[in-house]
C-alpha cells in the first residue's frame, strides 16, 4: 500500500493540491466545519484525487493568503 502524499500547498481558486514533490493533485470536494460540502473560501477540509484513490487534506493547517 502506498502512503499518501504530503500536500505542502493548496491553491483554492484552481482547485489543486501540490505535494512536496511537485505533483499537481485536482481537489475534487470541500466542505465546512460540520463535513458539509461548501464553497473552497469556507472550506476546513477538502478531497483531492490522488491517482485512483482519493486523499482528505486538513485544512486549518495551511495558511490563506490574498493575492492576483
Amino acid at each position: 500500500m502506498t502512503d499518501a502524499p504530503i500536500v505542502d500547498v493548496i491553491i483554492r481558486h484552481r482547485a489543486l493540491a501540490i505535494t512536496e514533490d511537485g505533483e499537481r493533485l485536482p481537489i475534487t470536494n470541500w466542505f465546512d466545519s460540520d463535513g458539509e460540502e461548501c464553497p473552497p473560501v469556507a472550506a476546513m477540509s477538502c478531497v483531492a484525487e490522488y491517482g485512483d484513490k482519493y486523499i482528505t487534506v486538513d485544512l486549518r493547517h495551511f495558511h490563506t493568503f490574498a493575492g492576483n
